[in-house]
């Protein structure tokens, strides 16, 4: 059981550093607007609690990094759902309510930056820098700034 505990702890700590840098991979007419779609690509992955559109949201190495965690968690005998809880109720205890806003996007080339905030009902607003990478013409956010990459 202790080590169960902390295989979910680990995991939580491990996915919200990663989610802070997540994407979806995204298409639009513009850049900017794909960067923009893959931030409410992930906006919906946290409203439905969808950890698969989560993954979906990665690079495609950050993504696999955390499917190697989710695994090993799952050796433990934790579900995919309640992962999925773990996860999302450290964003807010209502994740349905999330709203993320994207601003201040610059893009240099394959790579851009952008201020995203999240808003829930039940926590502050707070803002991050993220960084996101183009990868085949797909944009997502980069998730090796989380240092697992």
């Amino acid at each position: 059981m202790k080590a169960m505990k902390k295989v979910s702890a680990l995991l939580i700590a491990v996915l919200l550093s990663v989610a802070i840098f997540a994407g979806c991979g995204g298409t639009g007419t513009s850049d900017e607007d794909a960067i923009k779609e893959v931030v409410a690509q992930f906006e919906k992955s946290v409203q439905t609690q969808n950890i698969d559109d989560m993954l979906k949201c990665f690079d495609p190495d950050s993504a696999a990094e955390v499917q190697t965690v989710i695994d090993q968690a799952s050796e433990f005998g934790m579900t995919k759902d309640e992962i999925a809880s773990s996860f999302f109720s450290q964003l807010s205890s209502n994740p349905s309510s999330a709203k993320f806003t994207t601003e201040n996007i610059v893009i240099d080339g394959e790579t851009a930056t952008a201020d995203v905030t999240l808003n829930a009902d039940d926590v502050e607003d707070s803002t991050s820098e993220l960084t996101f990478k183009k990868i085949d013409g797909t944009w997502y956010i980069d998730g090796s700034g989380s240092g697992l990459a």
